[in-house]
């Protein structure tokens, strides 16, 4: 018998796979406000629809899976609500695509009746429900605007038993880089034909997002001791359509595959309880936090996009005028 022999191969193939374990890395790609809640009314139907595609090229070249959550109320406008449903449409076509309803008119659920919102999670069924007739697709998923799953727990339980009576899932995220924050100067910069500043916001963009992961990714080891499958949540803008190409690049160079979200659900660190009710719309991370007093303690070390932009965002929000 010559096994020894083989002993250290056998050995090299266990340690080679342990370690390919504890190097997996998979992202969600969610994507919120499709196809049109972004924009300002005065873009152009043209511009949103060159945006939506540009956002579905990028997908398709990486071959990621997304769950869009789609506003129905902005597709209804006068003299264009059968183009603007078209658009719609060929985000549902696409086998990559999962669709989820973001409710009608993405009203903050803290801020109205539960009857209200009730009526916007019905309100915001219809149109796709009708485009996935035929399909091999269904409605499963929600997700809250703004991340408001009620003011209190009595609201925020009376909802989600009203989401599971229609069969909705709830759906979490993990990360997010706001992007809605960036984007917003980004096309403020485009818009005054600065095409530098345009860029340089893009990148510091880019930058935190990478961080983001980074900073996520190291606190999933802190609490869990590996990496769970992470969810990220960004928007259908003008942004992404220049630049998740270069994000979903940048994201496998760091070593992540994308899965669908059926698939990162299925993880049992996504079966905890969410203990947190309340306007704000913080990542899952913090909301699994029992103690009030230890969930404060993680925001603070929270990674904050960079002062510079995010005092920029705010002048520019004051100064915005009404669409």
């Amino acid at each position: 018998m010559h096994f020894k022999k083989y002993i250290p191969l056998v050995c090299l193939t266990i340690l080679l796979c342990i370690q390919s374990i504890a190097q997996s890395k998979q992202v969600t790609i969610t994507l919120d406000d499709v196809p049109f809640t972004a924009w300002s009314e005065k873009t152009s139907l043209k511009t949103i629809e060159q945006a939506n595609h540009k956002i579905l090229q990028a997908i398709e070249h990486h071959k990621a899976p997304v769950t869009i959550f789609i506003n129905e109320s902005p597709l209804i406008r006068e003299g264009e609500t059968d183009a603007r449903i078209a658009i719609l449409k060929q985000w549902l076509i696409n086998p990559l695509i999962t669709a989820g309803n973001h409710s009608y008119s993405h009203l903050n659920y803290t801020s109205i009746k539960p009857a209200e919102f009730k009526d916007e999670i019905i309100k915001g069924e219809v149109i796709t429900k009708k485009l996935l007739e035929g399909t091999n697709k269904t409605l499963l998923y929600f997700r809250f605007p703004f991340n408001a799953l009620g003011k209190d727990s009595i609201t925020k339980a009376e909802m989600q038993s009203f989401l599971t009576a229609r069969g909705y899932i709830n759906t979490p995220f993990t990360i997010e880089s706001s992007d809605y924050l960036f984007n917003t100067l980004y096309q403020q910069a485009l818009d005054g034909n600065d095409k530098a500043k345009a860029q340089r916001i893009a990148q510091a963009y880019i930058d935190y997002t990478l961080s983001s992961f980074d900073y996520f990714e190291n606190l999933s080891i802190q609490l869990y001791g590996r990496k769970v499958p992470q969810i990220f949540l960004g928007h259908v803008n003008a942004l992404h359509a220049d630049y998740l190409d270069t994000l979903l690049e940048q994201l496998k160079k760091k070593g992540y595959t994308f899965s669908d979200l059926t698939t990162a659900l299925a993880d049992k660190v996504y079966k905890q309880t969410d203990y947190y009710a309340g306007p704000y719309g913080f990542s899952w991370f913090f909301r699994w936090e029992k103690d009030a007093e230890k969930r404060k303690g993680l925001l603070r070390q929270q990674l904050d996009a960079p002062n510079e932009y995010y005092q920029e965002y705010l002048k520019a929000i004051r100064k915005a005028p009404a669409n």
